[in-house]
């Protein structure tokens, strides 16, 4: 992990806005690329994507770097947010 990377999760950990919004500066493209190989509508994505940065700082104290790489955690954040969507939708249809 990239020295950038680690102070600001260090720093999220800490409750900094600041540096909240500089993490999610730093990741949200790679995470919206992530998504839209599952999902192509925007509008949606974006939905799916504040979602994830909410849980990425809600937990973000239970993420480790001994046990695996920020990214990997927080796409599969991404993943559940995104079943958790369709899941929903699910619901509503029936």
């Amino acid at each position: 992990m990239n020295s950038e990377l680690h102070k600001l999760i260090d720093q999220c950990k800490s409750g900094t806005r600041e540096s909240q919004k500089n993490l999610y500066f730093l990741t949200i493209t790679k995470l919206k690329i992530v998504l839209m190989r599952y999902w192509k509508e925007l509008h949606d994505a974006e939905d799916v994507i504040q979602s994830t940065f909410l849980k990425i700082f809600e937990n973000i104290h239970q993420y480790d770097s001994n046990k695996g790489d920020f990214y990997h955690w927080a796409n599969r954040i991404l993943i559940n947010e995104y079943f958790q969507l369709l899941r929903s939708r699910k619901k509503l249809v029936v």
